[in-house]
């Protein structure tokens, strides 16, 4: 959100539109709770309008006084419901609470009860549950199908995302030489976290 003014300009500048948005870290536990915290989702809310980015700056900024936890800003459900007004929600990738019960089994009624939970908030024209094409994750085929057929019986909406973490295919290997660097780990560690193995870039299909 730090560079969502300067990016607005340079799309505008260039007639695309900019979509302005947050990738948060959704705790189940209150964000007064200082427990260690092992229940986290990830979640996806793009701005609709001013009103709604002021909402997402909100979030921001409570996140970062109010649930600095583990090196990490938070949110948790009551801030999510405070401030959902003229935003966008997408479930998130695998990481995500509706993904994450679909790894870990979690029965049809249980994940559209979470769903629906979601829906209660947003409402269901503003709430979407994210596919993805990721071969080199072995779970997300059996995601994308149980999501597309929950949303075929119940009528959820669906959006195709994609984690871009490089522009091009091309960087690849700048982006996993910058997180061996982070995670202080040498490259050729075959422990070592990578995401070589699969396509991470700005895709256009």
């Amino acid at each position: 959100m730090y560079g969502a003014f300067e990016f607005y300009e340079a799309c505008i500048s260039e007639g695309i539109k900019p979509i302005v948005g947050v990738e948060f870290q959704l705790s189940k536990k209150w964000r007064s709770s200082r427990d260690k915290d092992n229940e986290i989702y990830e979640i996806v809310l793009l701005a609709m309008n001013y009103e709604g980015y002021k909402n997402l700056i909100n979030l921001v900024t409570r996140s970062q006084l109010e649930w600095y936890y583990n090196g990490r800003p938070r949110i948790d459900f009551e801030l999510l419901e405070e401030y959902h007004s003229n935003i966008i929600a997408l479930s998130g990738s695998m990481y995500g609470e509706i993904a994450q019960h679909i790894i870990t089994g979690k029965s049809d009624e249980y994940i559209c009860e979470r769903i629906n939970y979601y829906i209660q908030i947003f409402g269901k024209e503003r709430y979407y549950l994210e596919i993805q094409e990721h071969p080199d994750r072995p779970m997300q085929a059996n995601i994308n199908e149980t999501i597309i057929r929950l949303s075929k019986k119940n009528g959820y909406e669906i959006v195709a995302t994609n984690n871009s973490f490089y522009l091009t295919s091309d960087d690849a290997w700048v982006q996993d030489m910058m997180s061996s660097v982070a995670s202080g780990r040498a490259l050729d560690d075959p422990d070592r976290p990578t995401l070589m193995n699969g396509d991470y870039s700005v895709r256009t299909d």
